[in-house]
Parts: C-alpha cells; sequence; structure tokens
C-alpha cells in the first residue's frame, strides 16, 4: 500500500507517463498474446523492443523527472520480463503437447499400416498375395512377396533397446525371413505365417518408433 501512495506522489506531476505506461503495458501484453499465438518469441521480443525505444523518446522529449523516469521504465521492464517468462513457458508446454501428439500419431500411423487396406506400398506388396489367395492347401506359385524392406527394418529393430525377450523374437524373425527368401513356392498357410510375422515386426518398429 505504501509502494502504491508512493507512486502516486511521485507520478502526480507527470501525467505523461500517468497514461503512457498503462498503454505500453497493454502493447507488451498484446505482444505476448500474438506471439503466443504464432509460436514465436522472436515476435514479442521485436515489439517489446520498439515500445521501451517509443517510451524512451516520449520521456526525453518531455523531459520527464529522472527519478520518475527510472520508476516507470523499471516498472515497465519487470512486466516485460515477467510476460516472457510467461509466454516461455506456454510456449514451452505446448511445443511439448504437440510434440508428443506426433509421436503417438507416428505410433498408431505404423499400427494402422498392419492393416491390409491402408495404402501402404510395402504392406501392400507384401500382403498382395495373402489376401487375394484363396483358402485352400494348394501352393501359391510365383508369389512375389518382398522381403527386402523387412530385413532392413529388423536390422533398424534390433539396434533399438530391446528387451531380452524381444531380443530373442528378433532373432527368429531373421531366421524365418531368410528360410522364405530362399523359397519360390508359398502355401496358404505359409504366407499367413508371413503376414503375422511382418505385422508383428511393424509392432515392434511402432514401439520403439524405428
Amino acid at each position: 500500500m505504501r509502494f502504491i501512495l508512493w507512486l502516486k506522489v511521485l507520478f502526480e506531476n507527470e501525467r505523461l507517463l500517468v497514461w503512457l505506461l498503462p498503454i505500453t503495458a497493454g502493447v507488451l501484453l498484446v505482444a505476448a498474446t500474438v506471439a503466443f499465438i504464432v509460436q514465436e518469441g522472436g515476435v514479442y521480443a521485436s515489439i517489446a523492443a520498439i515500445a521501451f525505444g517509443m517510451v524512451g523518446i516520449a520521456i526525453l522529449f518531455c523531459e520527464v523527472g529522472q527519478t520518475a523516469a527510472l520508476v516507470g521504465i523499471s516498472l515497465l521492464v519487470t512486466l516485460a520480463g515477467g510476460l516472457y517468462l510467461l509466454l516461455y513457458g506456454g510456449l514451452s508446454i505446448r511445443k511439448a503437447v504437440s510434440a508428443r501428439k506426433k509421436r503417438r500419431a507416428e505410433i498408431a500411423r505404423r499400427l494402422q499400416y498392419t492393416l491390409p487396406q491402408r495404402e501402404n506400398g510395402y504392406v501392400r506388396e507384401r500382403l498382395n498375395t495373402a489376401l487375394h489367395v484363396q483358402e485352400t492347401e494348394e501352393t501359391a506359385k510365383n508369389a512375389n512377396v518382398r522381403l527386402g524392406y523387412a530385413r532392413v527394418l529388423l536390422n533398424k529393430v534390433k539396434a533399438a533397446p530391446l528387451t531380452v525377450a524381444e531380443r530373442l523374437q528378433t532373432e527368429e524373425m531373421g531366421k524365418t525371413f531368410t528360410l522364405y527368401r530362399g523359397k519360390d513356392c508359398w502355401t496358404v498357410e505359409e504366407l499367413r505365417s508371413l503376414n503375422d510375422l511382418c505385422a508383428a515386426l511393424l509392432k515392434l518398429s511402432a514401439k520403439y518408433a524405428v
């Protein structure tokens, strides 16, 4: 309360500061809001610098008392610093939330690509024969199942910090892919097994964001 009374007495004869300080404070608040909307802290810094420059020119031009001018500028600097901290915190939280949503969307996308209807080149090639083969025990001759991408993805997954069980699982996947790669003819059961194997590989890759 004493501080407010002191300010009233100090600014009693400084009408310029009485209306200049609130206007500048409003400009800083608008600048912080705009910067938060466009997600760019540089916008706030630029507008704040312009505002302080104009305040300094007005104080010098109107020959405001040194004590009142110093106190007024100090108040504005304190306000500007507080608004910047709020802006920085808000932008940090916003970026963290956005990054988390992107990671979740990427994982969901990878998991969804295990479904046959997704328009993914690798999945479409890998599942093309399995999806259209008839439910018989006949050999699916000349099945064009490309395992190149699967082997590359498997190598990337192996580089991830897997658990012991997952490490053993990937080793078995590698052996199975090698075995399937050397086959020219495929049975329906083999195609189903390969489909399940690739789906499990994709889930592992999604888990570790490979």
